[in-house]
């Protein structure tokens, strides 16, 4: 990881790191520490950062503006940003294709399956907690 960094984490196939620092992600080749694959400016440090089972996404939350955006690892191109300012986001998780973003509303008002391939979405209100 970088000196100072506030965050980091390695992809699914150790194939890359996510170092967060400065305002600032940095998306590294885990096998050649000086090489950096991508810098994406973010304005404010992630509150979490989860690269998805494939490695070929990486999703940042950022609590204070309660977004959800999802970044490429190869050229750093922005995917998706999920946006719930009703509701609020309490948690997200990645389906095990890769292809989809479970995102969990505060109080378990409603959880949204976001599609990430054709940028549609589906609701299920009021879920319930199983298990």
């Amino acid at each position: 990881c970088l000196p100072g960094a506030a965050q980091c984490k390695f992809s699914p196939n150790s194939e890359y790191y996510v170092s967060i620092a400065s305002n600032k992600l940095f998306i590294k080749e885990a096998s050649v520490e000086t090489k950096t694959w991508q810098t994406i400016k973010t304005g404010i440090i992630p509150t979490e950062v989860a690269f998805s089972p494939n490695s070929e996404l990486l999703a940042l939350y950022f609590q204070k503006s309660n977004a959800l955006v999802v970044y490429k690892v190869e050229d750093g191109s922005m995917v998706a940003k999920i946006e719930d300012s009703s509701a609020g986001i309490a948690g997200f998780l990645w389906t095990k294709d890769s292809s989809q973003l479970v995102v969990f509303s505060e109080n378990s008002i409603k959880c949204t399956i976001y599609l990430l391939y054709n940028k549609t979405s589906e609701y299920i209100k009021n879920p319930k907690l199983v298990g």
